[in-house]
């Protein structure tokens, strides 16, 4: 399964999620019952929207050591994966849900919310659509694609000490440290925490073309795709 099948499966259980907590809360609203069952009902519609999903996922949710290749245009692509962007539609879609028939009544109130809730099923779907961020590497540097703030960085102006194993960085979201025209240098987060790849290994692979420049050449080739895989 592709990491944008993965995650675009999270649409239908996005909507499971929004139907079960409106349903939960037009029987809550009535009946009035204890503050224990309140939450429990609420809280099973995220489990059993988000536990399906999961559930169908199986083995793509496991972040691979591996980049998707593209030989044609010598690049290295690593595009979002189902964890978190499917996740936090799915309690999108209950939040969603559980806002729209707060009120549990069509006044309104009650149609400003639906009309909300609307609007936050609809930012979730594209956001799901869109598939940001998205990382890709290059012979002349690495890329990072996303709504707003992406950029752009050449191998050569990635300070030696990037991403050294030996630092202090958040392997959830290590920094890049980029040396500027003025002789500074800028701070910037690498998200692989939201793609679909193995963060550790694609920390690796940056240090790699940093510290080997050789290397660079062969990026988006079969032979750098063997070379690149674990001993």
């Amino acid at each position: 399964m592709s990491p944008r099948a993965a995650r675009l499966l999270a649409i239908p259980f996005m909507l499971v999620a929004c139907v079960l907590s409106a349903l939960t809360n037009l029987w809550l609203h009535p009946s009035q019952p204890s503050a224990e069952v309140t939450l429990g009902a609420r809280a099973a519609c995220v489990v059993v929207a988000l536990g399906g999903y999961l559930a169908v996922l199986g083995r793509a949710r496991k972040r691979p050591a591996a980049w998707q290749a593209d030989p044609e245009h010598r690049r290295f692509t690593a595009t979002p994966g189902p964890l978190p962007a499917g996740t936090t539609a799915v309690v999108g879609g209950w939040a969603a849900g559980t806002a729209a028939t707060a009120t549990g009544r069509l006044d309104t109130l009650g149609g400003i919310l639906i009309g909300l809730g609307a609007v936050l099923m609809a930012a979730l779907t594209v956001r799901l659509l869109l598939g940001h961020p998205i990382l890709i590497l290059t012979p002349d540097g690495l890329t990072v694609v996303r709504s707003r703030d992406g950029f752009s960085v050449r191998w050569d102006d990635l300070a030696d000490d990037t991403l050294h194993p030996s630092g202090r960085h958040n392997l959830r979201a290590p920094i890049l440290i980029e040396r500027t025209e003025a002789g500074g240098t800028r701070k910037r987060v690498l998200p692989v925490d939201r793609l679909h790849i193995d963060p550790e290994f694609a920390a690796a692979t940056v240090r790699r073309y940093v510290e080997h420049p050789a290397r660079r050449a062969e990026i988006g080739t079969a032979a750098e795709v063997e070379a690149l895989q674990p001993a």
